[in-house]
């Protein structure tokens, strides 16, 4: 956000205690499993679980599950 922002104190202000927050709740864990990992990547739900509009469930369980860790939710800030 710096950088595209230059405006340290809004960054500080702002956005920080909302990131910290969000990363807090992660890293406690929410519901249906959701949480963080020790090496930080997101993990999700269980193989039961329909988290997603992509874990399409017919007469039971998920057609394509997708727990565990969500890879197109990762990212990597250099």
């Amino acid at each position: 956000m710096l950088e595209w922002t230059h405006d340290l104190d809004t960054v500080r202000n702002e956005f920080w205690p909302v990131m910290r927050t969000i990363l807090a709740k992660f890293m406690a864990g929410t519901a249906n499993g959701i949480g963080m990992s020790e090496d930080g990547l997101l993990h999700a739900g269980n193989r039961g679980t329909q988290l997603t509009w992509m874990d399409a469930q017919v007469h039971g369980p998920p057609v394509t599950p997708r727990q565990r860790l969500c890879g197109r939710d990762q990212c990597v800030v250099v």
